[in-house]
This record gives C-alpha cells, sequence and structure tokens, in this order.
C-alpha cells in the first residue's frame, strides 16, 4: 500500500475533492469509528452523523470499519490502525484541540487526539458542504486546522424565565451546545441564581422550583462535558436565596442595585457562614453529578456588593471573600481555576484589582475576564502570570432579543481584533437565548480563524443552517440589521432602533426572498423564524415614524378643509403597522421563544423597556390615535 504523507499546515488551505454522501434524500457514504475508539470520538461520529440527517434526511450509516468501495467520512485517532500506511505528524504537533483532515480516494479522514480536535473536525466538514435538496457533497479544505485562540467559552444565564430557564435540558439547550461544540466553543458555563430562589439545600422550605432549576443547571454542564468541552461556572460571592434575608445579615445600602437586596455583608460572621456554607452545597452537588469544574468566574456585582464601612473597599473585601469561596469549591473540584470578573468596575476599582495582585501575587487566582465595554488595555498592566479574557456580550445588543436577531458580525471581528493585539487569548460569551445563536456561532469562528470576515460568518451560517443559495441575501439582510442599531460598541443593550423605512423595508424584502427559497422544514425552525421576525418587526418599527409628523400631517389635512375619510385613510394605514409591531412582538415571545409575558426584560409592546429600545411609546401612540379621531371628525377637544 502506498503511504500517504500529510502536508503539516498551520491552517488548512487546500481543497479537497467534493465527496458525495447524500444523493437523492439517500445514503451514499458511511461514518466510519473503531469500537476502541474513545468515548468523544465516538460522540463526534454520531453527532455528524444526526447533524447531516438534519440537513438531508438521510441517514447515514456509522461502522466500525471503512467499506471495501465507496464514500466514507472516518473518524481516526493519531496512532491508530485505521492510519496504517500513513505518515501523520506526532500528536503533540496537534495541539489538545488541533485536527487534522485528509482525503484518500473517497475517504476522507479526521485525525486528532481523542478529544475535542474530533468534534471541530467534524464541525468544519458540516459548515464548508455542499447542500441541495437532499444531497451533501462534502468539500472541506484539508491539511491541519488549530484554534488562534485558547478560551472559546458559551456561558448560558438560565435565570429571569428567560428561553433558557423555560426549556428543558435535552431539547433545545443539548442542541445549542452541541452545534457550539461544532462551530469550535470549548467551553461551557452555567450560574444558578440564587436570588431569585428559596434555598434548594433546605428541607422544610418551598423550593422545588429551585431544585429543577439547578438540576438543570447540572445536566446543561453534563451534557457539555460528555462533548469534551470545558464546564465553567460563573458566581456572584456575597448573593443568598429569597429566604436567607434577615437584617443582621443583610448587606447595607445596596437597594439601587439590580439584585433584589438579597445579598449578605461578607464582615458579618454569620454572613460569611452563610455565604460559604450555600457555594459548598453548590460544589459538592455539581462533583456528586460527575461534573468537574474546570474553571470558576467570581462577580463583585450584579448580583453581589456590599456598602457597609467594614466592606469598604468592597473589591479588596470581594476578593479576600473570593479566595475563601474558591478554596471552598476546590475541596470538590481540585484543578478548578478561578478568574475575576470586572463587571461594572469603575476605573478606580479595576485600579485598586490590579494592585491588590501586585502586592498579593494570589496563586488561586487564574486571570481576569474582562468586560467588553472598557478598553481592550484595561487590565495589561497585571502582574506576569495573570492572562485576561473578555466577558463578551452577545445577548444584550440589539434589544436583549425583544425584536429578534440581533446578528453583530462587524462589532465582533471589531472586538477580536481588540483581543488580538492586547494579547488576550479569548472569551466567555454571555447569552441568554436563542436571539443570539450567530453571534454564539459567530465568536467561536472568529476565535478559531481570526482572519475572517463580516461576509464569511454570514456566509457559512447560511449555508449550514439555512441554504448555499440564500448566502449572498442572508449577508445583506444581517448587515442592515446591525446598522439598525445605535452604538453597538460597548453600550449594550441600551442602543436603540433607529433605521429608516426604506433601509427596513430592504432588509424585510431580503427576509421575505429568503424564506421563499427555504424548505418549509428550515423555513419553519427557530433559526430561521427568529431572523425573520426581527425583520418583518423592523420594518413595522420604521414604517410608523415620527408621531408628530403623523400629527402635523393630520392637522394640516384638517386645516386644508380634507374630507375624514381623507384623513382616517392616513391614520388607519399608521395604525395598521402599530398594531403590527405589537401582534408581531407578542406571537415572537410566545410561539418561537415560548416565553412567559413575565420574562425579563418584558416582551410587552408597551413596557418601558420595548419603548426605550425601539422608540415606539405605546401609551403616546395610543393617545395620539384618540387625539387625531377627534381632529378627524372635527370635534373640538377641551
Amino acid at each position: 500500500m502506498k503511504s500517504v504523507i500529510f502536508t503539516f499546515l498551520t491552517a488548512a488551505v487546500l481543497a479537497a475533492s467534493p465527496i458525495e454522501l447524500v444523493s437523492g434524500g439517500q445514503p451514499r457514504g458511511v461514518v466510519v469509528v473503531a469500537p476502541t475508539a474513545g468515548p468523544i470520538a465516538r460522540r463526534a461520529a454520531a453527532l455528524f452523523a444526526s447533524r447531516v440527517e438534519r440537513k438531508t434526511s438521510a441517514k447515514l450509516p456509522v461502522r466500525s470499519a471503512p467499506p471495501a468501495a465507496g464514500a466514507a467520512i472516518v473518524f481516526a485517532t493519531v496512532g491508530s490502525p485505521q492510519l496504517a500506511g500513513f505518515q501523520t505528524p506526532p500528536a503533540a504537533q496537534f495541539g489538545e484541540e488541533g485536527f487534522a483532515l485528509v482525503e484518500r480516494g473517497e475517504r476522507l479522514y479526521i485525525v486528532a487526539r481523542e478529544g475535542r480536535g474530533m468534534i471541530y473536525g467534524a464541525g468544519k466538514i458540516l459548515r464548508t458542504a455542499q447542500y441541495a435538496r437532499g444531497s451533501m457533497r462534502a468539500r472541506p479544505p484539508l491539511g491541519v486546522d488549530k484554534p488562534a485562540m485558547g478560551h472559546r467559552m458559551l456561558y448560558l444565564a438560565i435565570h429571569v424565565e428567560n428561553f433558557y430557564e423555560m426549556q428543558e435540558a435535552r431539547t433545545i439547550m443539548r442542541e445549542v451546545v452541541e452545534d457550539m461544540a461544532l462551530w469550535g466553543a470549548n467551553g461551557v458555563w452555567v450560574w444558578f441564581d440564587q436570588s431569585q430562589y428559596n434555598d434548594p439545600f433546605e428541607k422544610g422550605v418551598d423550593n422545588a422550583d429551585a431544585r429543577k432549576r439547578w438540576d438543570k443547571e447540572k445536566e446543561v454542564l453534563r451534557l457539555a462535558q460528555d462533548l469534551g468541552l470545558k464546564p465553567g461556572y460563573t458566581m456572584s460571592d456575597n448573593d443568598l436565596y429569597r429566604n436567607q434575608v434577615t437584617p443582621e445579615i443583610k448587606a447595607p445600602n445596596t437597594e439601587k442595585w439590580a439584585n433584589f437586596q438579597r445579598l449578605a455583608c461578607p464582615s458579618v460572621p454569620r454572613g460569611r457562614e452563610i455565604i460559604l456554607r450555600n457555594k459548598e452545597n453548590l460544589a459538592r452537588e455539581l462533583a456528586e453529578a460527575g461534573v468537574h469544574l474546570e474553571m470558576g468566574c467570581h462577580f463583585a456585582y450584579d448580583t453581589g456588593g456590599c456598602l457597609c464601612d467594614r466592606c469598604k473597599p468592597w473589591v479588596k473585601t470581594f476578593l479576600n471573600l473570593a479566595k475563601d469561596v474558591h478554596e471552598t469549591f476546590r475541596k470538590y473540584h481540585p484543578t478548578m481555576r478561578s478568574y475575576m470578573s470586572d463587571w461594572h468596575f469603575t476605573d478606580e476599582e479595576a485600579r485598586t484589582a490590579i494592585d491588590f495582585f501586585r502586592q498579593r501575587k494570589p496563586d488561586w487566582f487564574g486571570g481576569v475576564f474582562k468586560d467588553d465595554r472598557h478598553p481592550a488595555d484595561r487590565f495589561t498592566s497585571l502582574p506576569p502570570g495573570y492572562p485576561v479574557l473578555t466577558f463578551l456580550e452577545i445577548t444584550e445588543i440589539g434589544g436583549w432579543g425583544t425584536v429578534g436577531a440581533n446578528p453583530f458580525p462587524k462589532r465582533l471581528v471589531n472586538i477580536f481584533g481588540d483581543l488580538r493585539r492586547t494579547g488576550q487569548d479569548g472569551y466567555v460569551a454571555y447569552s441568554e437565548g436563542i436571539y443570539d445563536d450567530f453571534n454564539k456561532a459567530s465568536a467561536a469562528r472568529i476565535a478559531w480563524d481570526p482572519g475572517v470576515t463580516p461576509e464569511q460568518l454570514a456566509a457559512e451560517y447560511a449555508n449550514y443552517f439555512f441554504d448555499e443559495n440564500v448566502a449572498g441575501d442572508f449577508t445583506r439582510m444581517t448587515s442592515g440589521m446591525e446598522s439598525a442599531w445605535t452604538n453597538p460598541m460597548g453600550s449594550w443593550g441600551q442602543q436603540q432602533f433607529v433605521q429608516p423605512a426604506e433601509k427596513a423595508d430592504e432588509v424585510a424584502k431580503l427576509a421575505l426572498s429568503i424564506s421563499a427559497h427555504l424548505p418549509a422544514g428550515v423555513r419553519q425552525s427557530w433559526r430561521w423564524q427568529v431572523f425573520e421576525y426581527r425583520a418583518r418587526i423592523g420594518a413595522a418599527i420604521a414604517a410608523l415614524g415620527d408621531r408628530e409628523a403623523l400629527r402635523a400631517q393630520v392637522k394640516e389635512m384638517a386645516h386644508k378643509g380634507a374630507s375624514r375619510i381623507e384623513m382616517r385613510r392616513v391614520m388607519e394605514a399608521k395604525r395598521a403597522r402599530f398594531e403590527e409591531y405589537a401582534r408581531l412582538v407578542t406571537e415572537l415571545r410566545d410561539k418561537i421563544y415560548k416565553e412567559p409575558w413575565s420574562r425579563y426584560p418584558p416582551m410587552i409592546p408597551g413596557d418601558f423597556f420595548m419603548c426605550g429600545r425601539t422608540r415606539v411609546d405605546f401609551a403616546a401612540w395610543v393617545a395620539l390615535f384618540q387625539e387625531l379621531s377627534y381632529v378627524a371628525d372635527g370635534i373640538p377637544q377641551v
């Protein structure tokens, strides 16, 4: 047998010959994974087959050996018998996460160490394949591929009745975790929002809801761990459960923060005791559930904080408390590294933290998760050995999902440029729902390959989840959606929708064109629906325009003697778009997100939050229609 020599490249660049895996809705190839392969290689093979079936409806057989002839995707661990006759680089050159794609006739080999590299190789083939109705041809770039950044993590915030809190771990949440692994993520984090619940570990209190939520979080981390992803946990160090707040231990003067006043003062011995007991319960149960935490992140604020004299300055008190919490977790998770988040830190507090690390040089401390709304170089003066990662906001921007999908590819490319310039090695992306799915995938993709462009991000997403033929329209649509918002760099959830009607109509027409070309199942999927609703809601908002312009128009018509019917026709055109906006927002919430009206932030068209983001003042529009009805009917107003 002629030996095959790998071309070892830092990035895959050689194009493979197309390998037909599915044709006419029927499998034309197989997936091969050896019976001696490790659990993640087997998981990767099954995941690959499931995604091919989702895309083409064809079930590729999963076998233990390649067929004598025909197409095959072969998962092969470096040094395995499957690679007999191959000359391969040593496993060390792949790193922990790298993989190689090698073509040999109609066989396409995914070669990696046992672990995440197998999944990343599968994802590369899936994203770059050529799809048509009921067909798939694999055509990935060949060679060795490795990630540029070492930390590519997703933080699923399961709380405040958002999408993740409303869904079961084994349904869409599992799908989200699996797909983000295929896009290159290597860690999944959760947070148990203690301030929402009664203590789930205390007997004799009403805590069934708390237990259900906590069990879900453990399951999500196990799902991630089974894929080889690193499990992580975020924590607000001095928060309390609802039934634990007493005047004796309550942190004073924190009422102005959005934490429901459920905070303990760590300078009160009883408060510190309860804080550490709560954290130990969480750490112990995670370990008992088979979760092996690798990373933890400590938040000083939101929730968190104390303004009593004994805790001043709070940052120093917080960091000393974080050490105790870290040691509590390490009893059950001995390899866990702890990081600090600067969420809501003032510049003075950031300098205080830097001084703390310079003076104390804490060996328990792993580094900083720096928020993305402050300059990327905020912590470059930390002592050596304390890496800085970015706490990446992908969920609040663009109205917190209240108007649908919030794609921000240009913003993400710019932010990752700052990360590279300041030597950061990755991110953890904060997510609260399915509407930010494009941003999840884009962040993982950019961190893997920093040279990827916004246009490439959109094209790959469209090809994999929708249809290759709509990639151009999808790219233009996402660009138009991103441009609709004010100040996307750093303002988080505070943007306003400011797109003019002409541009919003263009986005809506692109969505309509894309939808017409999609298979029924794809068109009805939540991934597409969040985009279609976003386009339609945006067009309705923009068409409403300025209330004062409508008032002036109708009053001018009345002044010139226009008929009641003429004035009513103008008013009803606006009222129709107003009612369409309200109907679409409610449908998005109820039918696509399947979240309650009480979710936070509330998706209620008349809510102050919706008013602030969309600039559609519901009550003011209702009042205007009433006012202009008097004008049209010629009735004087008192």
